[in-house]
């Protein structure tokens, strides 16, 4: 399955009140943040979407004030990813 490219239009991206170089990271992070809360992607994916460590994603999910569920899947995921090259 190819990726997918999400496009704003300026008005959007002018409209973020965050510094234009971290736009993205920052639009990265709260897409998983908020598909993880929907349930829609595991822990282990919406970090690897976020681009952070499993730390980071922890830490970002506190401050969100979700509660985590780190089930059977999300550590075979994350095995899977410590035995990789990646």
């Amino acid at each position: 399955m190819p990726g997918i490219t999400i496009s704003l239009s300026e008005d959007i991206v002018g409209s973020v009140r965050i510094p234009p170089d971290e736009i993205e990271e920052e639009l990265r992070k709260e897409l998983a943040v908020a598909l993880y809360a929907r349930q829609v992607l595991s822990m282990g994916k919406a970090r690897k979407l976020a681009n952070i460590t499993v730390w980071e994603f922890r830490q970002l999910v506190a401050k969100h004030k979700l509660v985590t569920s780190y089930n059977d899947a999300d550590l075979a995921e994350d095995i899977a990813y410590a035995n990789s090259d990646s």
